[in-house]
């Protein structure tokens, strides 16, 4: 090595703050490194465990230390001797008890001396060059258990890095070619990283540089910068460890076997930018790593004794890596020089960050104490935003209006956290929607403010933004439950510019709630009987109840406060399995008295039939959460989840679907969770069990945490239902006008913004009322609901003299969705009529009252009357949006779950009461639209609060008693149990689709439906692009 490159190699430790030649390591030392690697480690001739311990001594060492004492204590004994006579027998005694006492003292002496001397043998080889290399084999032995089962999300930081890294070293020849890089999974495997050495640096110097306060640079300059490489630690107790490390992959062939391998995932997206383009994914196998690691491990008193580590890798390590694109031959990628290079320079560039001069310090306190189980949720609180209503808004179209609608974000993030629906050409709109947001401390730490901004919808183009309004969070925050009312002038994109209009909305902080220690329970597992459950109570303590982290799985939450933040954890799956649905081969002979299927417990970590699973997570039919793929693992490890707002804890479901991810197929369903949350935390707000995979292909376990934590906060009671649900007409359609208003209608449709039922009308001899009958052997007509508060439950009355230029409806009732509590039935419930010539804004904005209709040109002309219920979640009318394919992956997952009867196509909740509704009285329950009271408004300002008539007036509801409810939810369960014969072949086939049973057992069928419905949800996908009526923000959340 030339002076020029020694110099370069020395750096500045950031363990030992001095600087050290730290060479990167080279190929050759590579190769002896692997040549001398095995599976046992080798210990050399020079190691201390190869020497004898204690150290032997020579015969003339032994006479030169113990020759002495000997003298010594036999003088003192002669000297007695002379001077006192004493007899025969007793000399023969002093002299066996003086040679006794001369020995142990000899031995002890011995001893001491021989510790000593393998102190200064220790200290003479840790001062050598090189140090003392000691055998690490119990290590390895340690590392061997432990490898498999690090959580993959410490290496989370390590995606991040070369993603980023990657996108930035793309090679000027490949930037036509390769448009995008993602690195989607990474994983150590089961074969462990291997320490060859490790010694205890000397702290000499160290010590001299910090009673100097000094340190030897190249230059003042470079000192002063490096004084503060480490704070304060220094100051304590501490060690200083040097560690040789390598690491030799097992041979590998298909993905299954090098899956045990550390080995990474990477999907290249190559084509003609903007024009063409298709991922190429490959899979990158570490085959060897060799180099060397210094760590510096700050002591505390308390456990693990182990602060803060620092860690530097003395020069960059040597990484040989294999790639191979995921086809159906693998050719090693590898054998092409330019990404061998690219790949190679990539996780090079990114082990640089950690060589020395640089460092990476963790707390690995609070890594090993902190178990895996969430007991606290991340957010504080949460943020309620009400939007209302516009104001003679800016006009954006051509036409002379706007298509306007709001989003909700962080005024500097700027992600859309909700988004109204779209009010088609109106200046004025009224929208009366409202969200929940989830308030974290780096949200506040970071300045943020909530801001609403208005837009104008476009189908071709980008839509205009018309204004924002924005409110500081700090001030809500200090102001927690305030309801700040506000009608807030519009404000330009640029600060401190105005744009026309007014909007007027609600904000308010709702802080997270205290544990209520009055409602202390056992903890035990609601599933477990009570008599079972009393020795796991006993196992459990009293003495628990003094830790304040495990006070949150035996308080209940509160049913006054049901709206709070639910965090749901997926920590890993037992003994994954696929199902076999292959045939039983073989003659009659052979088959006869055989198993039918292999019912032994076998793992194979290498064989191919292990599921590549991923899971996603269902709140009330909505998914939420999906986590990273998981490849080719019987025992997959997630360590992931989410928090979300619950409007009501007690009526809320919970489901957790596990797919198996397929090439060239749909990826199947592997099992469902169906989880109802008011069982779940029945005894406590947290709970952790392991729930067995139902209705799918496959078997297994899943560890699951639920945690939920109350928010001082209480909504109306229509406010607490779900977004996915069925509107159920349970009667006929009783249209009755007011005196000398009749007229003649040929037609009614049933509308919401998703879907649509024609009647056939039935007249009577009655000349004021008409009645739409349904027959007496129908089912009740449903009509499906995929977002609840954005929509309205409208009865749409034809004519015969409806023409082509007149094709509205002649009259209309309409209800909003919002102001109807979840799974009630509503008897004898009475709608206005109205009669107009445009119907335009009404079936668009929220109307408060009759006196609002009034305002927009319509008259009432009577009511209608009908049984009506809105049933919260999915049901068998969902069917017709497989156009989308997250509705159709919530959908297969609920069909999973009611074929196992673990939920109901009835309903999941129906008939059912809280505690706190059954305590009310019949007249406070008859009120059915109690949040029209509190959530009113003047209609001169929509921004303000008031007390007025509901929009029909008088209600006209019947109340229903909780038997004649029972009663009418018999009817509608064996009228389910006794529908049509196709009905349940169909749901037979469904079932039998989804453990690849039938036609589905044949891989090609698999891949005609899939390609059929990739080409469904492509169309879907250009049609909600040029919709004007879904401009919602994707909810769902991802691991990566």
């Amino acid at each position: 090595m030339s002076p020029s490159e020694d110099k370069n190699d020395v750096v500045l430790d950031p363990i030992t703050l001095h600087n050290v030649i730290a060479p990167d390591t080279t190929a050759e030392e590579y190769d002896y490194v692997m040549h001398k690697l095995s599976g046992k480690d080798s210990v050399a001739e020079d190691k201390l465990i190869t020497k004898p311990f204690p150290p032997t001594h020579s015969s003339q060492e032994f006479i030169r230390i113990h020759l002495p004492t000997f003298i010594k204590e036999f003088g003192v004994y002669a000297a007695i001797l002379s001077l006192i006579p004493l007899p025969i027998p007793i000399i023969i005694s002093l002299t066996a008890a003086l040679l006794w006492r001369i020995w142990i003292h000899i031995d002890n002496e011995a001893d001491k001396l021989a510790y000593e001397q393998e102190r200064q043998r220790t200290l003479e080889s840790k001062a050598s060059v090189g140090g003392v290399q000691e055998s690490c084999n119990w290590m390895n032995q340690i590392l061997n258990r432990v490898w498999g089962i690090i959580n993959p999300d410490l290496f989370t930081l390590g995606i991040d890095l070369l993603e980023d890294t990657m996108e930035s070293m793309l090679p000027s020849f490949m930037m036509g070619f390769v448009n995008g890089v993602k690195v989607s999974d990474i994983d150590q495997g089961t074969v462990p990283m291997r320490v060859l050495s490790m010694r205890d640096l000397s702290d000499a110097e160290m010590m001299e540089t910090l009673n100097n306060n000094s340190v030897p640079s190249f230059s003042d300059q470079e000192n002063s910068s490096k004084k503060d490489l480490r704070p304060d630690e220094e100051k304590g107790e501490y060690v200083n460890l040097e560690i040789n490390f390598a690491y030799r992959a097992r041979p590998s062939g298909d993905l299954a076997t090098k899956s045990r391998n550390i080995h990474m995932l990477i999907h290249f997206v190559v084509g003609l930018k903007k024009m063409l383009g298709a991922v190429m994914p490959v899979y990158v196998e570490v085959q060897g790593m060799t180099g060397t690691l210094r760590a510096r491990c700050q002591l505390v008193p308390n456990p693990p004794f182990i602060k803060n580590t620092t860690i530097a890798f003395m020069g960059l390590p040597k990484v040989v890596i294999s790639a191979t694109p995921l086809t159906k031959h693998f050719l090693n990628a590898m054998k092409l020089p330019l990404v061998s290079q690219f790949i190679n320079s990539s996780i090079n560039e990114v082990m640089r960050d950690f060589c020395a001069p640089k460092s990476y310090t963790v707390d690995v306190q609070d890594l090993l104490l902190e178990d895996d189980v969430k007991r606290d949720v991340s957010a504080i609180g949460v943020i309620e935003v009400r939007i209302h209503g516009a104001i003679d808004i800016e006009k954006s179209d051509t036409n002379g209006t706007s298509d306007p609608y709001c989003t909700i974000a962080f005024s500097k993030q700027q992600k859309p956290l909700y988004s109204t629906r779209v009010i088609v050409n109106d200046l004025n709109p009224t929208w009366e929607e409202s969200t929940t947001i989830l308030l974290r401390p780096e949200i506040i730490k970071s300045q943020e403010d909530i801001t609403v901004q208005l837009y104008d919808s476009d189908r071709l183009s980008a839509d205009d933004r018309l204004g924002e309004a924005t409110m500081s969070i700090t001030k809500l925050v200090r102001n927690a439950g305030k309801m700040y009312e506000l009608n807030s002038e519009l404000a330009g994109q640029v600060h401190g510019t105005r744009r026309q209009g007014t909007l007027s909305w609600t904000v308010a902080f709702h802080p997270k709630r205290d544990l209520n220690k009055s409602l202390m329970t056992a903890g035990t597992d609601p599933n477990v009987p009570e008599d079972i459950a009393k020795h796991y109570r006993e196992e459990f303590g009293d003495a628990q109840i003094d830790n304040e982290n495990r006070l949150v799985q035996r308080i209940k939450p509160e049913t006054q406060f049901p709206s709070g933040i639910l965090s749901v954890q997926i920590h890993s799956i037992a003994q994954l399995e696929v199902k076999n649905v292959l045939g039983t081969f073989g003659t009659d002979a052979k088959r006869s008295g055989a198993a039918g299927q292999s019912y032994v417990e076998t793992e194979d970590e290498q064989s191919t039939t292990a599921p590549s699973s991923y899971c996603t997570i269902i709140v009330n039919d909505q998914t939420v959460f999906r986590t990273r793929k998981k490849p080719f693992a019987f025992n997959p490890v997630f360590n992931a989840g989410t928090e979300r707002f619950i409007a009501d804890w007690r009526s809320t479901m919970l489901c957790v679907a596990i797919y198996d991810t397929r090439y060239r197929e749909e990826d199947p369903i592997l099992g469902v969770i169906p989880l109802k949350l008011s069982e779940v935390l029945k005894n406590g707000c947290q709970l952790t069990n392991s729930y067995p995979l139902i209705g799918g292909l496959g078997y297994g376990r899943v560890r699951l945490s639920v945690l939920f934590r109350s928010c001082d906060m209480q909504l109306e009671r229509p406010l607490l239902g779900w977004e996915i649900g069925t509107v159920q007409l349970h009667s006929n359609i009783t249209v009755k006008f007011d005196a000398g208003k009749h007229s003649s209608y040929s037609k009614c449709i049933i509308r919401t913004i998703s879907s649509e039922v024609k009647l056939r009308k039935r007249k009577t001899t009655a000349s004021e009322t008409v009645v739409w009958k349904v027959e007496a052997d129908e089912p009740p007509m449903r009509l499906p609901v995929k977002r609840r508060y954005a929509s309205a439950f409208r009865v749409e009355f034809y004519t015969h003299n409806t023409n082509a230029l007149n094709s509205g409806p002649a009259a209309v009732a309409i209800i909003w969705l919002r102001d109807i509590v979840d799974n009630e039935m509503l008897r004898n419930f009475r709608m206005t009529l109205w009669d107009g010539k445009d119907f335009h804004r009404l079936l668009q904005c929220y109307t408060y009252n009759e006196e609002d209709a009034e305002k927009l040109g319509l008259k009432r002309i009577g009511h209608i009357e009908l049984d009506l219920r809105y049933k919260s979640g999915l049901g068998k009318t969902h069917g017709h949006f497989k156009g989308n394919k997250e509705s159709m992956d919530v959908l297969q997952a609920w069909e999973a779950a009611v074929s196992s009867g673990q939920r109901s196509t009835v309903g999941d909740f129906i008939g059912e009461y809280t505690d706190v509704d059954r305590n009310r009285d019949p007249a406070s329950r008859a009120v059915r639209r109690d949040s029209v009271d509190a959530y009113s408004h003047q209609p001169s300002t929509i921004g303000t609060r008031r007390t007025a008539q509901t929009m029909s007036g008088d209600f006209g509801e019947e109340y229903v008693t909780d038997e004649e409810q029972e009663k009418q939810d018999e009817q509608d369960i064996n009228r389910s149990s006794s529908g049509e014969n196709h009905t349940s072949k169909r749901a037979l086939r469904k079932a039998m689709h989804r453990e690849h049973r039938g036609s589905y057992q044949y891989k090609p069928v698999r891949t005609a439906m899939w390609a059929a419905k990739g080409v469904r949800h492509s169309l879907s996908s250009v049609k909600s692009k040029t919709s004007l009526h879904d401009r919602r923000a994707n909810q769902i959340e991802t691991e990566v």
